[in-house]
């Protein structure tokens, strides 16, 4: 590489450290916050139990506490989970020294390693002891103990119902209250509906004990789900109502996905959506990118030493690899390859010269959520028998059947090959016909582009397995697949 790439690489790394560093801290707090505010939730419900039931849950609380902070122990260095819990936002406080931007790279990695641990355990590990606790709580209370959130009659559920009406007509939202809907284990009744908000069906406002059983159920349901004291919610209180809409606004169902938006690149096409006009991404790689020179060494050192993996995200800085659109057609150099290791990938598209990679075995795009497409040449490795592909993101996926782009379609530079998918001979000078066939490619099954020279060929392509369209085809809006598999 020239020495200007390698200033870049050096530095590209450096500012993915730091930008991890803060985000990581941000969720860190939201999460730390989100575990405290459940334990006053707790600690509220523990006051209509009985003494020796409200002492047992105190107990039960006691190393929560201690894991984010709550409680300070003496003489004890404060584990960085603790110092945000008490409040210490900044990275100076959090880190427990002022942060050095030019502390080389592997000081850099520790901090963030330290920040991600913390938040993995802040999620995991804290947040499952809570709701265990509560789910315990409501099994020990003796009958007719009123439940959290049940401490209100009718007429103040009907308040904060009205209430929140009112809210929507000061605050400008869609508020349908009361409201509720059906799941699989009967009607769910919330306090009022914030259309739009949150999530894609909106924010449920719920009480506190209905919240504290029916959450999971709200969010499979595509909602957010809240939880309040109805006694404080019972009259519009403008800057109170204001402050929970502006929360589920900004809601993040989970600050452990932070982790991923860190480490993976996302798709803005939704493959939940039931209705959506789909586009093949024709996203156009700069091949003068530090990032671009950087994958054509590692090819060719991989080609010159004959190793049998290649993984190029381990090889760059990540905001160098999310630079990578598509892989560059000297892959098929690779012939030594087995293991093609592409995990987290920006990807558009692959070169059909990946089919020269004979020896190719594994083959592990996962999370690579704008890859929704594989040319058809990838059926040329004869020997790859294992794969590992984000299967929900692909078309004709049997888990949503997500579209297939109408073809004849533009694709990204470097997608179409020299001669026919099919026979490998030439095009004739009308061109080349394109298809979609969904075919079995290792473990998984694949939507394949085909460029085929003639229609005969297009005749001779493999059966697609069953529960896939049955047919090479064109897709298009007018396409019927079969029905998504149940979950």
């Amino acid at each position: 590489m020239e020495p200007a790439d390698v200033l870049a690489v050096e530095q590209a790394e450096r500012e993915d450290l730091r930008a991890d560093r803060v985000a990581l801290l941000d969720a860190l707090g939201e999460a730390c916050e989100a575990i405290r505010l459940r334990i006053s939730d707790i600690e509220d419900y523990a006051r209509v139990l009985s003494p020796e039931l409200g002492r047992e849950v105190e107990r039960r609380l006691a190393p929560v506490r201690r894991g984010i902070g709550s409680v300070p122990q003496p003489d004890t260095p404060c584990p960085i989970g603790e110092r945000v819990a008490d409040g210490n936002h900044t990275l100076t406080e959090l880190l427990g020294r002022p942060p050095d931007d030019t502390a080389d790279l592997e000081a850099l990695q520790m901090e963030v390693d330290e920040l991600a641990g913390a938040l993995r355990e802040a999620n995991a590990f804290i947040w499952t002891d809570l709701t265990d606790l509560s789910d315990w709580m409501r099994s020990v209370a003796p009958e007719g103990t009123p439940h959290l959130g049940r401490l209100i009659d009718e007429a103040t559920r009907l308040d904060v119902a009205a209430a929140w009406r009112e809210a929507g007509q000061a605050l400008g939202i869609e508020v349908v209250a009361p409201y509720s809907f059906e799941t699989a284990d009967g009607p769910l009744a919330a306090l009022a509906l914030l259309v739009g908000i949150g999530r894609p069906n909106g924010t449920l406002v719920f009480d506190l004990n209905t919240f504290f059983e029916s959450d999971r159920l709200a969010i499979d349901g595509g909602f957010w789900p809240v939880g309040i004291h109805p006694s404080r919610y019972r009259t519009f209180d403008h800057a109170l109502f204001a402050e929970l809409v502006e929360e589920a606004r900004n809601v993040d169902p989970d600050p452990q996905t932070v982790l991923v938006r860190i480490s993976e690149p996302l798709c803005e096409i939704d493959p939940l959506e039931e209705m959506y006009d789909t586009e093949i991404h024709t996203d156009v790689q700069d091949t003068e990118c530090a990032a671009w020179r950087l994958l054509l060494e590692l090819i060719d050192e991989a080609a010159a030493d004959g190793r049998e993996r290649f993984d190029p995200k381990k090889a760059m800085p990540r905001s160098l690899w999310q630079q990578v659109l598509t892989l560059p057609p000297s892959i098929a150099k690779l012939t030594a390859i087995k293991d093609l290791h592409l995990y987290g990938s920006n990807l558009v598209a692959l070169p059909p010269e990946i089919g020269a990679m004979t020896n190719l075995e594994t083959f592990t795009p996962y999370t690579s959520r704008r890859l929704h497409w594989f040319p058809y040449e990838i059926t040329r490795c004869a020997h790859l028998h294992a794969s590992t592909v984000s299967t929900r993101h692909l078309y004709g996926n049997f888990k949503h059947r997500m579209p297939f782009p109408a073809l004849p379609a533009a694709l990204p530079p470097g997608s179409i090959p020299d001669t026919c998918s099919v026979c490998q001979g030439p095009f004739p000078p009308s061109g080349y016909i394109q298809v979609w066939v969904s075919l079995q490619v290792a473990t998984d099954v694949l939507p394949l582009l085909v460029h085929a020279c003639s229609a005969e060929c297009v005749a001779a392509l493999p059966d697609p397995p069953p529960d896939h369209v049955a047919r090479p085809h064109r897709g298009g809006t007018s396409l019927r697949q079969p029905d998504p598999f149940p979950f």
